[in-house]
């Protein structure tokens, strides 16, 4: 936005040395935009620092639902390993396994978590039905992003 804020560091941090002074480079984006971009910036941040790519097949079942039995922490979804089939296999870690913060460092195959989840459950296989007019999930979320 062309703002200039002189720093100087103390103990080896930057801290300002002065107010800051708006307009002092030529504009770059517009104040709108700039808003914009920080709220999508602060709704990543609450993710604790964690960032990182989202892959377009990204999607998961799962995603902020499960938790490791053993210390509680948050298990998310990985490629890791080998590739199979020209991709990367899709695994579930503890985030305390992969921090290395006191749990056990041990995936599970993705597919074959989803696979065995929804034949276990009849019932969250009717919902999905229901939900996604019997069509493959994927099916649908592509349909809803290109209709996006």
């Amino acid at each position: 936005m062309g703002d200039f804020t002189p720093n100087m560091m103390v103990k080896h941090k930057r801290e300002p040395a002065g107010p800051t002074i708006t307009g002092y480079y030529p504009a770059v984006v517009t104040k709108q935009v700039f808003d914009r971009v920080q709220l999508i910036m602060d709704g990543r941040s609450k993710n604790k620092g964690r960032g990182g790519r989202v892959s377009p097949d990204g999607s998961s079942l799962f995603w902020k639902r499960l938790f490791c039995g053993y210390c509680g922490a948050p298990v998310y979804r990985t490629a890791k390993g080998r590739y199979y089939k020209g991709a990367l296999r899709k695994t579930l870690l503890c985030r305390n396994a992969k921090d290395g913060t006191g749990c056990f460092y041990v995936g599970w195959d993705y597919n074959e978590f989803e696979q065995s989840f929804v034949a276990a459950v009849p019932e969250f296989r009717k919902a999905l039905v229901a939900r996604f007019d019997g069509k493959p999930m994927r099916v649908k979320l592509e349909s809803l992003k290109g209709e996006q």
